[in-house]
């Protein structure tokens, strides 16, 4: 049996890591042909979870950072799908920022989920149309998220 000394261990991670390249992965609710109500009752769920788990957490401190440098007080958040965990992210975020604007955007925007995103907290907006987040207009101006 052969132990690998702690040296040739990283020799070795480094060689696979070489080796393995990039891997291309897609989300399917990304595609043109996935049903839209699949692609809603999906980000339905993740508004969901995050919003019970408070997974957004550790990003409080960065988002505000971000706000200050950028001497901004609104968030373009990109690729919305229904909105995330933003609702509990907006209370937390409010808290110092009382003056926070959050536009909610997507490629394929779900809009009864933005609707009620904007109807639980009066700081939301949305945009109805699709937005390439590789492309976003030059108009929403604002913290990308």
């Amino acid at each position: 049996m052969t132990i690998l000394s702690s040296k040739s261990w990283k020799t070795v991670v480094a060689h696979i890591e070489i080796k393995m390249g990039r891997i291309h992965l897609f989300e399917l609710e990304d595609q043109k042909w996935f049903p839209t109500f699949l692609r809603n009752y999906g980000t339905d769920f993740l508004q969901f979870m995050s919003n019970k788990t408070k997974m957004y957490k550790p990003v409080v401190p960065v988002i505000e950072k971000g706000l200050k440098a950028s001497k901004t007080n609104q968030i373009i958040d990109l690729g919305s799908g229904g909105g995330g965990g933003l609702l509990w992210l907006n209370t937390e975020l409010k808290k110092r920022i009382p003056d926070l604007k959050i536009i909610l955007t997507d490629y394929y925007p779900n809009i009864p989920a933005f609707e009620f995103t904007k109807k639980e907290a009066d700081n939301f907006e949305f945009i109805e149309e699709p937005i390439d987040a590789r492309k976003v207009p030059i108009e929403l101006v604002g913290l990308r998220t």
